[in-house]
């Protein structure tokens, strides 16, 4: 039979087993319950936080949609939208033709017509700024046939079309103000002035019946705009308008057109969303750790 010593060292023994196997899985559980407690505001906010800024990616989707929707939906004064289509017609669209290397007669000559000299001078700015050509703006006094070969030159270097502004202009074919030598003259430059330099010479009169009928021929001066019965601050508030719908326009086929616009929208704000939820969850957890630090 064993000894006294040897059972009171196997009894010893077999305790310290138990309480070692016992207090084991405790320790084990505490540590699973830490890592669950840190873990669980990342598997709560992060989703939600992602869910939400996807909703919130779609819903400013479709606001910014039926914005543009609403700018869509302006009015214009027919007129004025005729009468600026009319002045694009017959310059602006005809220098895209041009640029596409597409068949095209240019106009040798423009003419605004209106008792507002101002007024006229500041609608030939604006075809030049819409006109999708080199704009320059000379004086009678300047050397037109030299400006012209100016013209020409940089055509051949860059394929630009020239839009020439002549102020006064009208002077030189008005025989009344002008000798007849003048008058030949201009008149052989209104009809050069295309083919010859690649450039359309734009002017203006309060009077075409005071001019050289011949200098008024079609093949000469292709288009007369008439701007008396176009009040200024309506055409140009029109034309602003006209303006931003064609950008709204552009948008608003992007949105419905656009191969994934609302996808990555969504797909921003959802982004955005985990970031958020991501960085509360560690608020979480920091603000955790201070309160058992403090409890402790």
């Amino acid at each position: 039979m064993p000894s006294l010593v040897k059972q009171l060292e196997n009894k010893t023994y077999k305790k310290d087993i138990s309480l070692n196997q016992s207090t084991l899985p405790e320790k084990s559980t505490k540590k699973e319950q830490t890592a669950l407690s840190q873990y669980l505001p990342f598997a709560v906010s992060i989703p939600v936080f992602t869910a939400a800024g996807g909703y919130v990616g779609y819903d400013c989707f479709e606001r910014e949609k039926q914005s543009l929707e609403k700018t869509l939906n302006v009015k214009v004064d027919e007129n004025i939208q005729n009468f600026r289509n009319k002045v694009l017609s017959s310059f602006s669209d005809l220098v895209l033709r041009i640029k596409e290397n597409r068949p095209t007669e240019m106009p040798n000559c423009l003419l605004v017509k209106g008792k507002d000299s101002g007024y006229c001078e500041r609608m030939i700015n604006w075809i030049g700024k819409t006109g999708n050509a080199d704009f320059i703006s000379i004086n009678v006094g300047d050397d037109i046939l030299e400006q012209l070969e100016k013209a020409e030159n940089n055509f051949q270097k860059s394929k630009n079309w020239t839009l020439m502004y002549i102020k006064n202009m009208d002077t030189l074919i008005n025989h009344s103000q002008s000798e007849d030598h003048i008058v030949e003259g201009m008149k052989d430059i209104m009809s050069a002035a295309s083919e010859d330099y690649h450039t359309t010479i734009i002017f203006s009169t309060d009077n075409p019946k005071k001019l050289d009928k011949i200098a008024l021929q079609p093949h000469r001066v292709k288009k007369v705009f008439d701007i008396d019965e176009i009040k200024e601050t309506k055409f140009f508030e029109t034309d602003e308008i006209i303006r931003n719908w064609n950008k709204n326009n552009d948008k608003y086929q992007q949105m419905l057109n656009g191969k994934g616009i609302k996808n990555k929208k969504i797909a921003k704000y959802s982004a955005i969303g985990l970031l958020i939820g991501a960085l509360v969850a560690l608020g979480i957890n920091q603000i955790k750790k201070l309160l058992n630090k403090r409890t402790n």
